[in-house]
């Protein structure tokens, strides 16, 4: 029911471009007696988002130092693929993010921070609002 309840991440932009709405969904769900949360599920945000490679290495200093330096509202997610060793963090369109990764990596490389590398996990990827 989270996964339907959240306005952003891949379960309702998949409802949505299946031509499901999210609020029907609930409402029928609740008409056969299954337990649904008051009230209405967040507004579908399908705002466009653009995407950054970042080194794979600094990827969860990049997870954990960003968020804070976002605008208000604004919108991030991140994903890996460790195959590969690359990764990349989404954010919304009008953020600026490579400045602000460039200042997460310059005090990285300053402190010497490295934390663990990525561990391989199904659904890696976060959204954060």
């Amino acid at each position: 029911m989270a996964l339907v309840w959240r306005a952003t991440g891949l379960p309702s932009g998949t409802l949505h471009r299946l031509g499901i709405e999210r609020t029907e969904l609930v409402r029928a769900l609740a008409e056969r007696g299954i337990p649904v949360p008051d009230g209405e599920p967040d507004v579908l945000d399908l705002g466009p988002r653009k995407r950054l490679e970042v080194p794979y290495d600094s990827l969860m200093t990049i997870v954990r130092e960003l968020p804070g330096r976002l605008p208000d509202g604004a919108h991030f997610g991140f994903n890996l693929h460790n195959e590969t060793r690359r990764a990349w963090i989404v954010v919304d369109e009008h953020v600026e993010a490579e400045p602000l990764v460039a200042v997460i990596l310059a005090h990285q490389s300053e402190t010497g921070e490295h934390p663990p590398a990525p561990q391989p996990q199904h659904g890696a990827g976060q959204v954060l609002s």
